[in-house]
């Protein structure tokens, strides 16, 4: 297993499931997964966290809620970015794909994400080292669907094989 208190990603990423659980489960919800977490207070957006809180968050998600939520966990959050849920509501997948690794880099310092173009409405995104926990797959599915749908795309994603066990990698297919 990869150490996750090596890593950290930005407290903007953990937000946005406490977001979603505040909104499903209310606040009593969201205060219980703060602590579960080790968090006396949300982080701060732009402030540097270790990315075991992040996991911890998903893992009181899985434990008091059921797995099943962690791809929804991952649609919310793709879809509610504030003021670039509005900005990217304009753009089409190709733009949102050449955005995407610089975006990853802001939000986390470890791994990587590749974007493949395949041709024809179709791409190939691997996210490279970044961890090994089964419902990491479950929350990447969702928020590539939830971005899919943030532009206004329909089509499908579906789950692949990785290169390495600490990657996860989809094929994208849109209109």
């Amino acid at each position: 297993m990869i150490n996750m208190n090596n890593r950290h990603c930005k407290g903007s990423t953990i937000n946005g499931k406490l977001k979603y659980i505040k909104k499903k489960w209310g606040l009593l919800g969201m205060e219980e997964a703060m602590k579960f977490a080790g968090f006396s207070a949300a982080p701060r957006d732009g402030e540097w966290v270790p990315s075991r809180k992040d996991h911890l968050v998903m893992e009181w998600v899985i434990k008091n809620k059921g797995r099943k939520y962690i791809y929804d966990m991952g649609k919310y959050t793709a879809m509610n970015l504030g003021i670039f849920s509005f900005i990217f509501s304009f753009v089409g997948v190709e733009k949102l794909f050449e955005r995407g690794k610089l975006n990853y880099k802001t939000l986390y310092d470890f791994g990587d994400v590749v974007i493949e173009n395949l041709g024809e409405r179709k791409a190939k995104v691997t996210f490279k080292d970044y961890g090994t926990e089964d419902y990491l797959g479950d929350i990447w599915e969702g928020s590539l669907e939830g971005l899919m749908a943030l532009v206004k795309a329909s089509g499908t994603v579906t789950r692949t094989d990785a290169d390495g066990p600490a990657d996860w990698a989809y094929i994208l297919r849109w209109q």
